[in-house]
């Protein structure tokens, strides 16, 4: 912040380089939650660090391309599993310490989730791709269309592999027995379509946190589209979503639908259970009591988005141990049972923000 006030954008992005190797993904998405507790809430408007991240790489971003070099101080052969944010860090910093970095993407473009699900008009394609040119400029390896199954296999070729396959496992809600449509599975067919998905008239989606808030934003550009519901079984104030998504979505008019908690679907509505707000849970919010009273939404689709899973069965096919919870089993270094393999990111502690995947 010092140094971009001062308007050094090249050294400033190079200090964020030592910490952030995606700084045009996270300088447009991060849900900054250093904003969120800054001090200077408590006066006028927090320390604005996710713009400034990205003024800098704006600024600086083609001398810092130019510059940056291959140190030498790792000469192992790595293969990455997974070019998401994750996988891209790993790269970024393995390379820039001189191993020679392969990634092995099952998709044909890097980003993982923020190149195939989160929606374009949040972030483009043409973003995640200068993230991309750095570990380029560093000599990084990148096979696409490649899903890997076998761990082994790659042990055989390199030093170490890193397993950086995110929380790739899709949650299913079932109502009534009838399965409704996944909120990823949804943002991306529609960043494939480019909106032309039909949806019908009126849409649920269910759920508060952000991937809801990105799928009742992309319903609402579809066309046919008239009405976008959002049902949560809390209130707006208990979502975990971030404050400024939640804004952007009442902005783009969808419609809350509080305190209902969704039950069964019925030709072309979704009936939900009235809720009301109990003693706060162990979580800190307030605990959820299910009533006898119904409510009626009316509702073409239902999109749930009710968080994904890591994957278990990939884990335990290739020999590496789980807890209870179906996460791989790692030590202080992220080695799992399976000497010189390690797993990162969502694919180790669950679905959550980009930046703690990183």
């Amino acid at each position: 912040m010092q140094l971009a006030g001062e308007e050094k954008y090249k050294e400033a992005l190079q200090v964020i380089l030592n910490r952030n190797a995606l700084p045009f993904i996270t300088g447009t998405i991060c849900a900054h939650g250093c904003q969120s507790h800054c001090t200077r809430n408590f006066y006028e408007s927090p320390v604005q660090i996710r713009d400034t991240k990205l003024e800098c790489a704006k600024a600086a971003y083609e001398s810092v391309l130019s510059s940056l070099k291959k140190e030498d101080c790792c000469h192992k052969k790595v293969a990455i599993v997974g070019g998401g944010p994750s996988g891209m860090a790993a790269a970024f910093y393995l390379a820039r310490m001189g191993a020679d970095v392969a990634i092995y993407e099952k998709r044909q473009k890097l980003g993982g989730i923020v190149s195939a699900v989160i929606p374009d008009f949040r972030i483009d394609d043409s973003v995640i791709e200068k993230d991309a040119a750095l570990l380029e400029k560093l000599g990084v390896k990148v096979f696409y269309g490649r899903e890997v199954t076998s761990v082994k296999e790659l042990q055989e070729e390199y030093d170490a592999v890193i397993l950086a396959v995110g929380a790739y496992k899709r949650g299913q809600l079932k109502l009534d027995g009838k399965e409704v449509r996944n909120a990823l599975e949804f943002l991306e067919e529609i960043n494939r379509a480019k909106g032309t998905v039909n949806l019908g008239k009126h849409v649920v989606v269910i759920g508060g946190g952000n991937t809801a808030m990105d799928t009742a934003r992309a319903a609402k550009r579809c066309a046919g589209v008239e009405h976008v519901y959002l049902a949560y079984r809390r209130t707006k104030r208990y979502m975990p979503a971030d404050e400024h998504e939640l804004l952007l979505a009442i902005e783009d008019g969808v419609e809350f639908k509080e305190l209902l908690a969704p039950d069964r679907m019925e030709e072309g509505r979704l009936i939900c259970k009235v809720t009301r707000l109990g003693e706060p849970d162990g979580s800190g919010r307030a605990s959820v009591i299910v009533t006898d009273q119904t409510e009626e939404i009316p509702a073409d689709t239902v999109i749930a988005a009710v968080g994904e899973q890591v994957p278990t069965d990939f884990y335990e096919a290739n020999g590496i141990h789980v807890d209870g919870k179906g996460r791989a089993l790692v030590s202080d270094s992220l080695e799992t049972n399976r000497k010189g393999v390690y797993v990162i990111g969502d694919g180790l502690f669950g679905p959550s923000l980009v930046v703690k995947g990183m």
